[in-house]
């Protein structure tokens, strides 16, 4: 998941949706599991995040998404996804992107990085409704 980084943190661990799982994950160990992570323990920072990277990508929500086109005719949609207070951006061909803090933050992000394909639906579109007003 090369684009998808994201830092551990107390915030992240301690918002309720993140916390239930590691409460089912690492149980009983969880405090010790804490401590750790506050204490910057590496094995230990390494294996939650690796932990909440897969939570993150097999858990979270579609909370938004945007259409767009390819240089093939094809269309896509370009999803935001959203786990406690981390949003992030799918998209089925070119993987996960970024992790956010807020919903603004990943659309943002969304519409920049995929501008060209998101201007090229548009202009598809305005062509085909142009081409339908001359029919009539």
């Amino acid at each position: 998941m090369s684009d998808f980084e994201f830092i551990v943190d107390m915030e992240t661990v301690n918002d309720p949706p993140i916390h239930s799982f590691l409460v089912q994950r690492y149980g009983d160990d969880l405090p010790r599991i804490l401590h750790g992570l506050e204490n910057g323990e590496k094995d230990i920072l390494a294996k939650v995040h690796d932990f909440l990277s897969d939570t993150i990508m097999n858990e979270s929500s579609v909370v938004d998404s945007i259409e767009a086109a390819t240089f093939d005719d094809d269309t896509f949609t370009i999803q935001i996804m959203n786990l406690g207070l981390l949003y992030w951006v799918q998209d089925y061909d070119f993987g996960p992107f970024g992790v956010f803090r807020t919903l603004s933050e990943a659309r943002n992000f969304a519409r920049k990085e995929f501008l060209i394909y998101i201007e090229l639906l548009a202009d598809r579109e305005k062509e085909d409704s142009e081409n339908h007003s001359f029919e009539m």
